[in-house]
């Protein structure tokens, strides 16, 4: 019979939860840095640079979204089938092109809301 010391367990038992969690993390998290072919039928996107490029972030369940991970928004795609508010500015119709302040403006703040 073979056996495995309890340490080596207990270590292999870590290392394997370790694992599951930074998996875990990488698929709850919808950030990234990205470009805009990243965002995805069906979702709304935004980045912080007015050229859809830096920090990225997406939802794809209506609701208002505070994006705090990602303040300073300069650019945005609206791609779900629902009128999109972003902050207190622009509403984004149902099939608009890719939004972008252009470059040296302002950002966005505030909620990204939809449906409105």
């Amino acid at each position: 019979m073979h056996t495995v010391p309890v340490a080596r367990k207990v270590f292999l038992g870590a290392l394997v939860a370790l694992a599951l969690l930074a998996g875990a993390m990488l698929v709850a998290t919808p950030k990234a840095s990205a470009g805009i072919e990243q965002c995805s039928p069906g979702t709304v996107c935004i980045w912080q640079a007015a050229n859809w490029e830096g920090n990225f972030s997406w939802w794809s369940t209506p609701g208002c979204y505070n994006h705090e991970g990602n303040p300073e928004i300069r650019a945005a795609w609206n791609r779900s089938s629902h009128r999109v508010r972003l902050g207190g500015g622009p509403i984004l119709n149902v099939g608009s092109p890719p939004y972008s302040t252009g470059s040296g403006r302002i950002w966005i703040t505030g909620q990204v809301c939809f449906p409105i």
